[in-house]
């Protein structure tokens, strides 16, 4: 007994790490972070300046070739919530919801649930792997299993390259209607996606969240409405023992911060590969920035959870990519003005289509659209050569091949 406590604090101990998305900060913590919360009030202050030339956000980083600790104190309206005015703080504190979506904060049951829930580990002791569906709950699912999309993220290893940016495309499309239409929280949560299914685009995304065979899903047993999403404070990682805890403001402000989130995630290069993970050729990792089209989506499940965090930290720095003079000019817009540029849109109570078309084309473009198929096809989710465990893999020599064609090599 004594031994099996001690695997049990050791183990948890090193989850605590490995459970640490350091643009994202261990979730554990249960507070804003210093990544999306610096990106954010910076976005908060480039929506402002450009408020008082009456223009959009445009290059938010006009020339900054690094970012550290920041918070802003600028506040904005959104005139489809009440009140309207949104402050800073309110914007940074859900800007790291999709770390901890059921609220479970720091204490010491809630690791130790971890390890029992998301950790196959455990799968020996008889611990199923609830992260494997919708019922393994929200805060499992999000960093380890089919809801990794909130994080910019594959849900696991060959998952298609559209399939990943459908899901996270139709996610933000999603969160942006509950911004816009606070009575949609009332609406049946497995009606909703079971009829969103019928959206080719949307499919995907749905299905995580209702799988077909839903029959005996709890959400449906209990006619669970969309609020159960932004509004459950939990006792366990399985989401089974919840209370509904917030009003319809702070979700539609958490469902406005879930659409930053993974906007800022996808420029981690431990989440996606935007240009080179490495300066050097030793391939260790780097936390930055580049204004470049997403090459090819990770999942964290096959990742050495070390590696991650290194991408993940402040400072993090900004690629020469990032340093065009004029938005006409940019490919790809930098993390900051994509931030900007969403408060803008949610700021304008534009409606989805506006925002949607901005992001396929500043954020989310593929690069391979008009590739040769033959040379350059999408690539399936990965570790990524940057992140791949210290142990042998039989990916490494496909990663490899793949970077050197991608840089013509």
């Amino acid at each position: 007994m004594k031994k099996l406590l001690t695997i049990v604090l050791l183990m948890t101990t090193s989850l605590a790490f490995a459970y640490e998305y350091q643009i994202e900060k261990p979730v554990l913590e249960s507070v804003s972070t210093p990544g999306h919360e610096s990106i954010t009030s910076l976005a908060l202050d480039c929506l402002h300046q450009s408020s008082l030339s009456g223009q959009k956000p445009a290059n938010c980083l006009q020339g900054k070739d690094i970012i550290g600790a920041y918070k802003s104190g600028n506040s904005f309206v959104v005139p489809t919530i009440s009140p309207q005015k949104i402050t800073a703080e309110e914007l940074m504190d859900v800007s790291s919801w999709p770390d901890d979506p059921t609220r479970l904060g720091g204490n010491i049951g809630a690791v130790i649930n971890l390890f029992q829930a998301c950790n196959d580990f455990w799968s020996f002791l008889g611990f199923k792997n609830p992260y494997e569906t919708i019922s393994g709950g929200l805060a499992c699912n999000s960093h380890f299993g089919l809801l990794q999309f909130f994080h910019a993220q594959a849900s696991s290893t060959d998952e298609p390259y559209l399939s990943t940016k459908n899901k996270v495309l139709a996610w933000i499309k999603f969160n942006y209607s509950i911004v816009r239409d606070a009575n949609l929280l009332s609406e049946p949560y497995c009606r909703y996606f079971d009829e969103l299914k019928a959206d080719s685009g949307a499919y995907e995304m749905a299905s995580a969240f209702l799988p077909d065979d839903h029959q005996d899903l709890e959400q449906c047993q209990n006619n669970y409405t969309l609020n159960w999403i932004y509004n459950s404070s939990c006792e366990s990682l399985a989401s089974d023992k919840c209370e509904s805890v917030e009003d319809t403001r702070t979700a539609q402000i958490t469902a406005l911060g879930a659409i930053i989130h993974v906007i800022q995630d996808s420029y981690s290069q431990s989440h996606n590969q935007r240009g080179s993970c490495a300066e050097q050729k030793n391939m260790q990792p780097v936390s930055k920035i580049s204004c470049l089209p997403i090459e090819q989506y990770y999942t964290y499940n096959a990742q050495d959870a070390g590696k991650h965090k290194d991408s993940d930290v402040l400072p993090i720095t900004i690629d020469a990519s990032c340093q065009t003079a004029t938005d006409a000019k940019l490919p790809i817009d930098d993390a900051v003005t994509a931030t900007a540029r969403v408060l803008w849109y949610a700021s304008q109570g534009e409606d989805a289509s506006k925002l949607m078309a901005y992001l396929n084309r500043a954020v989310f473009s593929d690069p391979y659209i008009y590739a040769d198929a033959a040379t350059q096809s999408r690539p399936e989710s990965a570790a990524g050569m940057c992140y791949l465990p210290n142990t042998a893999d039989s990916n490494v020599n496909s990663q490899v091949d793949f970077q050197q064609r991608l840089m013509g090599q």
